[in-house]
């Protein structure tokens, strides 16, 4: 059962047995005050006309033994108002003999009462005489030796239609009051437990992976401090989560750029062996081409880690050397020759004696990255040119093919991780459009940015400008 069920009909519920229990407990209060009231009445009515009668008796007989005619005369003389209000009048002699009724109509004999009535005392009881109720009241009047019991007989249906009358009165009330109540408290649990549906659907959300979910509760209650305290789990969870994405992303963009890098060194390896396997050559070419291949196998080692600390631990303290920009840029072509010479391509380096302060593994993968993709842009017999200048405490680096070029739509986002210009070369030779996102990490640890021009059909130049470092 829901919440807001429980809470309604707990409340209905309990508040239908206070009602009833008070309801009959002060309507039964009431009929027992009244009904007492009028027992007291009539017991000191029939007090008051044991004494009357006593006075009349001994006035008109003296203390002599009276009969019907007798009684009969002294119930003419005795002037008491409240004999009206008498049902019946009933006089009983010392033996309990009926002498004289002073009405034609008896609810009832009442000769019960004879043998509790007591000179000092008046005895009463209630007797139901054809669907009306009655109230015997007997009392003893004493005239000489002789005692005589006065009953008097007054109706009191009329308390009990009030009783009644007050229980319909009271079960129309308590309808209208729990119907009052029914609303009031349907509108209380909905308002009640309404943060907790919120909290609910909350949970939900989160459930389904949406953990940005926040709960809006400026409550000072249990609900208000569960609210915010979710509030503050779901913060922590996203942030988790958040950590573990980011660790996602870093490994398999290590695993992508990893596979990426690899192929350069591997394309290296691949082709001085298969000079030295397919071509003669002297001893001092074979350990030259033998030296390349080793070279190439540590440089692999070194990347893995040093990409590894770049992409997954985000180091950025990286030991920076003074390097000569012409001799890198010369390594790198020697180390690309075997696959130039295969596609007929011409590298130019124009580059003088310039120095700049830079992680060499790292800036390496940078420059071979763009004559990678320098080379998938040309076709056999193209050209790429690499250039430096300085001028004012900066260096700037351009590499130029006469390929074809980069989409202008594309170019804004040839930088962002997994993006490729041309969706047809996606995944060939292991390719996963990591390359340039790469280079500007690195770029970003050398103080350098990027920039790229390119036209479709007529080639790409990309400007790297190396600034001072602080």
């Amino acid at each position: 059962m829901r919440l807001f069920w429980k809470i309604f009909l707990s409340v209905i519920t309990v508040t239908t047995i206070i009602i009833c229990i008070s309801g009959h407990l002060l309507i039964g209060i009431f009929f027992r005050e009244s009904l007492a009231n009028e027992a007291d009445l009539a017991i000191r009515y029939n007090r008051s006309l044991c004494r009357s009668f006593e006075t009349a008796a001994v006035k008109l007989y003296g203390t002599a033994e009276l009969g019907r005619a007798e009684t009969k005369r002294i119930f003419e003389a005795v002037d008491a108002s409240f004999m009206q209000e008498m049902v019946q009048i009933t006089i009983f002699g010392k033996s309990g003999k009926r002498i004289y009724v002073m009405t034609g109509e008896v609810p009832g004999r009442g000769e019960e009462l004879l043998d509790q009535v007591g000179r000092s005392e008046v005895a009463y009881r209630i007797q139901n005489v054809n669907g009306k109720q009655y109230l015997c009241a007997a009392g003893v009047a004493v005239i000489g030796d002789n005692e005589y019991v006065l009953q008097s007989v007054s109706e009191v249906t009329p308390v009990y239609a009030q009783k009644t009358q007050l229980y319909r009165v009271f079960a129309g009330c308590m309808a209208a009051l729990i119907a009052v109540t029914a609303a009031v408290t349907a509108i209380l649990s909905a308002w009640i437990t309404l943060p907790i549906r919120k909290l609910s659907q909350a949970v939900q959300a989160v459930g389904q992976g949406n953990y940005s979910k926040k709960i809006k509760n400026r409550g000072q209650d249990e609900i208000g401090d569960l609210s915010r305290e979710f509030n503050r789990m779901t913060g922590l969870l996203e942030e988790k989560v958040k950590e573990l994405q980011d660790a996602a992303d870093r490994q398999e963009k290590f695993v992508g750029s990893f596979a990426h890098e690899m192929k350069t060194p591997l394309t290296s390896i691949i082709g001085y062996s298969e000079m030295m396997r397919s071509q003669p050559m002297t001893e001092e070419q074979r350990m030259i081409y033998s030296d390349c291949i080793y070279q190439q196998g540590k440089r692999l080692e070194k990347l893995s880690r040093k990409m590894l600390d770049l992409i997954v631990l985000k180091k950025t303290d990286f030991d920076m050397r003074r390097l000569s920009l012409g001799k890198l840029l010369r390594s790198i072509r020697g180390e690309l020759a075997p696959v130039l010479a295969k596609r007929q391509i011409t590298m130019k380096i124009q580059v003088r004696q310039i120095w700049i302060l830079a992680e060499p593994d790292l800036l390496k993968t940078v420059f071979l990255n763009f004559f990678d993709n320098s080379m998938k842009a040309l076709e056999e017999g193209g050209e790429i040119v690499v250039s430096a200048e300085e001028n004012e405490g900066e260096t700037t680096v351009r590499v130029s093919d006469n390929g074809k070029g980069i989409p202008e739509k594309d170019v804004s986002h040839v930088t962002e991780s997994f993006y490729m210009a041309d969706k047809s070369r996606k995944y060939q030779n292991g390719s996963v459009g990591l390359g340039l996102s790469i280079c500007s990490e690195i770029l970003q640890l050398h103080h350098a940015s990027m920039e790229i021009a390119s036209r479709e059909g007529q080639g790409t130049t990309i400007t790297v400008i190396f600034r001072r470092m602080p």
